[in-house]
């Protein structure tokens, strides 16, 4: 893009990540090269919208997705002009059909880059790195509860190392979960939840006390309130999305950020809630996080899948692309890769193929009990 600019030709891109990508470190990134090259800069945020610049020069978007629509229709109109450049960060486009459709029918048409969660294999590779040897299966599906997410990933695997809780034991790579995260963890974390709202920070450390899967009348009952008065709370974690939709259900997105968000209350805190938790739970159901856990073997492969990864598979294995299985499910390309991702460490295949030939290999439908 900045050589386009350099030439006097206008540009667009824009880059899609969930939280924690990457992608405002690229916004930083690109401001501070074309400063360098003496190229001016204006940045446009939600909250304050600058001039465009009409000479030759950068004008950076984080937040994209947040921005009115005539604005942002304004920053692609300047992008035609000559040494304009627009370079557009975002979380997702999906929830917003009216910015989609913008991009879509943008001339010149707007570059897209999509920020991936990192693979079961780079995951891996990584920590081989880092540790100096191959990770444990039981170490590897611990780093696999940031679902591939680079900046909890890399979080976790750094603090292991900085804090000398890794230690070669028959040529791999092994630690104890008991102590806790890591604090690069806890930082990263901390960081996340410092541009909430008041409000949604008090919902988030609730719902995180409450275990994986969110219950809005739990959590509103232990918030002293009612679902109806939390609504706000609720768009603002998933539009963070810290919290995600899967299939009827809303939990966090990833454990290890459940957990995260947990580990950073004070233990007497979270002894309180503990109480607090308890006498909410419903007469005579075992509470999710007190129950003996019972593991079972599963009868197929794909029963370790969550539904939203069925409805993933299911669609791979018709041949979709994730460009399609995105539009299907109405959920984002990220969101895509990283259900895609998660499934082939779950069924542990090697490439896409191999796990659509295990879904056709089912005998029922795999939507069958577990849309």
């Amino acid at each position: 893009m900045l050589d386009s600019l350099r030439e006097r030709r206008g540009d667009a891109l824009l880059i899609e990540g969930a939280p924690g990508s990457g992608r405002t470190r690229l916004i930083d990134a690109a401001e501070a090269e074309a400063r360098r090259s003496g190229l001016p800069t204006i940045r446009v945020t939600p909250a304050t919208i600058n001039e465009p610049v009409s000479s030759p020069g950068l004008i950076l978007a984080d937040d994209a997705d947040q921005l009115p629509a005539e604005v942002l229709d304004g920053l692609l109109t300047a992008s035609r002009g000559a040494a304009v450049g627009v370079l557009l960060a975002a979380r997702s486009v999906i929830a917003r059909p009216d910015l989609h459709e913008m991009l879509d029918r943008a001339r010149p048409p707007v570059s897209r880059c999509l920020i991936e969660p990192l693979t079961g294999a780079a995951v891996e590779q990584l920590a081989t790195d880092a540790f100096g040897a191959p990770p444990s299966p039981e170490l590897l599906r611990w780093l696999w509860t940031a679902s591939g997410e680079p900046r909890l990933t890399v979080a976790l695997i750094d603090g292991l190392v900085e804090e000398e809780r890794v230690r070669c034991d028959a040529g791999q790579a092994v630690s104890d979960v008991g102590p806790g995260l890591p604090q690069r963890v806890h930082t990263v974390v901390r960081r996340l939840l410092a541009g909430l709202s008041p409000q949604c920070r008090q919902f988030i450390y609730t719902a995180a006390a409450l275990g994986p899967q969110l219950d809005p009348q739990r959590i509103a009952d232990m918030l002293g309130g009612t679902t109806a008065g939390l609504l706000l709370a609720w768009e603002e974690a998933l539009m963070s999305e810290i919290v995600v939709r899967q299939g009827d259900a809303v939990v966090f997105a990833h454990e290890l950020l459940r957990e995260a968000v947990n580990q950073l209350l004070p233990n007497p805190i979270r002894e309180a809630l503990e109480v607090q938790r308890q006498r909410f739970a419903p007469d005579g159901v075992p509470d999710a996080l007190t129950a003996p856990r019972v593991e079972l073997t599963p009868a197929r492969p794909t029963d370790r899948l969550t539904p939203r990864e069925v409805s993933v598979l299911t669609l791979l294995a018709l041949g979709r692309s994730n460009q399609q299985i995105a539009r299907a499910l109405n959920i984002s390309i990220h969101a895509v890769k990283r259900n895609v991702s998660a499934i082939l460490i779950k069924l542990n295949c090697g490439n896409r193929t191999e796990a659509a030939l295990i879904a056709v290999a089912a005998q029922e439908p795999l939507s069958a009990g577990q849309s």
